[in-house]
Protein backbone atom coordinates (compact mmCIF):
# COMPACT_ATOMS: atom_id res chain seq x y z
CA UNK A 1 0.00 0.00 0.00
CA UNK A 2 1.05 3.60 -0.66
CA UNK A 3 0.59 6.49 1.27
CA UNK A 4 0.44 7.23 4.90
CA UNK A 5 -2.27 9.57 5.24
CA UNK A 6 -6.04 9.26 4.72
CA UNK A 7 -7.70 12.09 2.75
CA UNK A 8 -11.62 13.20 3.80
CA UNK A 9 -13.51 15.01 1.25
CA UNK A 10 -16.26 16.91 3.17
CA UNK A 11 -17.69 18.27 -0.38
CA UNK A 12 -16.86 19.32 -3.52
CA UNK A 13 -19.31 21.48 -5.80
CA UNK A 14 -19.00 22.30 -9.30
CA UNK A 15 -19.78 25.20 -10.81
CA UNK A 16 -23.48 25.22 -12.53
CA UNK A 17 -21.61 26.37 -15.34
CA UNK A 18 -19.37 22.84 -15.63
CA UNK A 19 -22.51 21.01 -14.86
CA UNK A 20 -23.39 18.71 -17.59
CA UNK A 21 -20.78 18.92 -20.04
CA UNK A 22 -20.26 15.03 -20.65
CA UNK A 23 -17.69 14.75 -17.54
CA UNK A 24 -15.85 18.33 -17.66
CA UNK A 25 -16.29 18.22 -13.73
CA UNK A 26 -15.44 14.73 -12.73
CA UNK A 27 -12.36 15.59 -15.16
CA UNK A 28 -11.35 18.57 -12.89
CA UNK A 29 -12.37 16.25 -9.64
CA UNK A 30 -9.66 13.65 -10.75
CA UNK A 31 -7.34 15.95 -11.74
CA UNK A 32 -7.65 18.00 -8.46
CA UNK A 33 -6.90 14.52 -6.32
CA UNK A 34 -4.45 13.46 -8.25
CA UNK A 35 -2.89 16.50 -6.38
CA UNK A 36 -4.77 16.68 -3.15
CA UNK A 37 -4.16 12.41 -3.11
CA UNK A 38 -1.79 10.81 -4.66
CA UNK A 39 0.43 10.25 -1.31
CA UNK A 40 -2.79 9.20 0.64
CA UNK A 41 -3.42 5.30 1.49
CA UNK A 42 -7.18 6.20 0.91
CA UNK A 43 -9.73 8.62 -0.21
CA UNK A 44 -12.80 8.82 1.25
CA UNK A 45 -15.90 10.56 1.25
CA UNK A 46 -20.11 10.65 1.78
CA UNK A 47 -21.92 11.16 -1.34
CA UNK A 48 -24.85 13.26 -1.33
CA UNK A 49 -26.63 16.00 -3.35
CA UNK A 50 -25.57 19.02 -1.66
CA UNK A 51 -27.46 21.52 -3.78
CA UNK A 52 -31.17 20.23 -2.66
CA UNK A 53 -32.43 23.63 -1.26
CA UNK A 54 -33.42 23.50 2.66
CA UNK A 55 -37.06 23.77 2.12
CA UNK A 56 -37.18 20.40 0.02
CA UNK A 57 -35.16 18.27 2.32
CA UNK A 58 -37.94 16.07 3.10
CA UNK A 59 -38.51 15.13 -0.51
CA UNK A 60 -36.71 11.51 -0.52
CA UNK A 61 -37.81 10.57 -3.38
CA UNK A 62 -35.86 13.59 -4.91
CA UNK A 63 -32.97 12.93 -2.02
CA UNK A 64 -32.69 9.08 -4.06
CA UNK A 65 -32.84 10.19 -7.19
CA UNK A 66 -29.77 13.13 -7.06
CA UNK A 67 -27.78 11.04 -4.13
CA UNK A 68 -28.02 8.21 -7.33
CA UNK A 69 -26.15 10.83 -9.34
CA UNK A 70 -23.68 11.64 -7.19
CA UNK A 71 -22.75 8.60 -6.41
CA UNK A 72 -22.56 7.71 -9.92
CA UNK A 73 -20.36 10.56 -10.50
CA UNK A 74 -17.60 9.51 -7.63
CA UNK A 75 -18.38 5.67 -8.93
CA UNK A 76 -16.91 6.82 -11.96
CA UNK A 77 -13.78 8.12 -10.20
CA UNK A 78 -12.74 4.78 -9.02
CA UNK A 79 -14.63 5.16 -5.97
CA UNK A 80 -16.74 2.29 -4.58
CA UNK A 81 -19.16 1.98 -1.68
CA UNK A 82 -17.51 0.72 1.54
CA UNK A 83 -20.21 0.99 4.33
CA UNK A 84 -23.54 2.15 4.09
CA UNK A 85 -22.65 6.03 2.46
CA UNK A 86 -19.49 5.87 3.17
CA UNK A 87 -17.34 5.48 -0.49
CA UNK A 88 -13.84 5.08 -0.66
CA UNK A 89 -11.11 5.21 -3.23
CA UNK A 90 -7.50 3.58 -3.23
CA UNK A 91 -5.57 6.40 -5.39
CA UNK A 92 -2.76 3.34 -5.48
CA UNK A 93 -4.96 1.23 -7.49
CA UNK A 94 -5.51 1.97 -11.17
CA UNK A 95 -9.28 2.21 -11.27
CA UNK A 96 -8.79 6.37 -10.60
CA UNK A 97 -5.93 6.70 -12.97
CA UNK A 98 -7.80 4.83 -15.38
CA UNK A 99 -11.13 6.87 -14.78
CA UNK A 100 -9.67 9.97 -14.94
CA UNK A 101 -7.26 9.09 -18.32
CA UNK A 102 -10.36 7.91 -20.12
CA UNK A 103 -11.86 11.45 -19.45
CA UNK A 104 -8.38 13.06 -20.68
CA UNK A 105 -8.85 10.79 -23.49
CA UNK A 106 -12.12 12.02 -24.52
CA UNK A 107 -11.36 15.83 -23.85
CA UNK A 108 -8.13 15.34 -24.90
CA UNK A 109 -8.87 18.08 -28.46
CA UNK A 110 -9.06 20.27 -25.40
CA UNK A 111 -6.88 20.32 -22.97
Amino acid sequence: MSGTHVVIIDRARIAPAWRGLGGVGRLLIGRMLRWVASQAALVATHPYPIDIPVDEWDDRTRETREKTVVQRTWQSLGFESFREDLWVMRPHLSAHDDAVERLETAFGRYL
